[in-house]
């Protein structure tokens, strides 16, 4: 869980990532608020290179309303553009949605984009504040 929600953390995810996870696949869950960069945080999130498989997008409540929240349509639109095309893309309407698909699978699943979306993660998951 990362809430990576500019180009310069998402950079800073990517590399740690690599770092811990250097050759291991990842499946990436993003939710973001409306009012962020989209593609430039999307295109670090490519920097994955070899090992991203899939990216899931959905949204997420932002500061209590998902009136905030970035569509998820909005932000596949983008990733078509900027990631590369063998890297699986799918949107779905929430978070739990998206869990359920990504840990479907052996690899790491990484939710970023929003503080907000990691602690919904981080609850969903059964983690305890």
């Amino acid at each position: 869980l990362d809430g990576a929600h500019s180009a310069e953390s998402a950079r800073a995810l990517v590399a740690t990532f690599k770092t811990c996870f250097p050759s291991q696949p990842v499946v990436v869950i993003v939710a973001m608020a409306e009012d962020k960069d989209h593609r430039e945080i999307l295109k670090e999130i490519a920097h994955l290179e070899e090992q991203l498989q899939c990216v899931i997008v959905t949204s997420v409540a932002i500061a209590g309303a998902r009136s905030r929240s970035a569509a998820p349509e909005r932000i596949a639109e983008i990733a078509r553009e900027v990631l590369p095309t063998r890297v699986a893309l799918r949107s779905v309407s929430n978070l739990s949605t998206g869990l359920k698909e990504a840990c479907a699978g052996p690899h790491v699943v990484l939710v970023t984009g929003s503080l907000h979306a990691a602690a919904e993660a981080g609850c969903l998951l059964g983690y305890k504040p």
